[in-house]
C-alpha cells in the first residue's frame, strides 16, 4: 500500500495493476485478476500524519508516499521545496514537529487550497 496523487493505492502482486483503497477497508480485492487479501493499514496516528504533510503539497501529483519513507522524510522534502519559507515564527518557536508515530506539533496554516487541516496530535 502507499500513497499516489493523495490517494491510498494498493499494488497487485500478480497482474500490476494497481488500484484505490477506501480508507481502512479491511479487505481488498483486484479488480482486474481477481487476487484478494487482507489490508495492513499504518497506524491510524502515522497515517493521519502522511495525509496532513503531503496535503501541504500545492499540486496533487506531488502527494506521494511510499511505505518506506518516514514522517520525517515528508516533512524534509516538504521544507526542501519551500513549503515553510513564508512561515512566520518567534526564534525558538516550534511550528511542526513529527516522531516516528505521528505529528506531535502542527501550528502550520498551510494546506492544500490554503485550508487549515486539524490534526489530533
Amino acid at each position: 500500500m502507499r500513497v499516489y496523487h493523495g490517494m491510498w493505492i494498493v499494488d497487485c502482486p500478480f497482474c500490476k495493476n494497481a488500484w484505490r483503497l477506501r480508507p481502512w477497508d479491511p479487505y481488498w480485492q483486484c479488480h482486474n485478476c481477481g487476487y484478494d487479501c487482507t489490508v495492513v493499514w499504518p497506524a491510524p496516528r502515522f497515517a493521519q500524519g502522511v495525509m496532513r504533510l503531503l496535503a501541504m503539497r500545492p499540486y496533487q501529483e506531488h502527494r506521494n508516499w511510499d511505505p518506506r519513507e518516514t514522517l520525517h522524510d515528508l516533512m524534509f522534502q516538504n521544507g526542501a521545496n519551500g513549503l515553510y519559507d513564508a512561515i512566520e515564527a518567534a526564534p525558538g518557536q516550534v511550528m511542526l514537529s513529527v516522531d516516528d508515530e505521528g505529528i506531535r506539533v502542527d501550528k502550520l496554516q498551510i494546506a492544500a487550497g490554503g485550508r487549515r487541516l486539524e490534526v489530533d496530535a
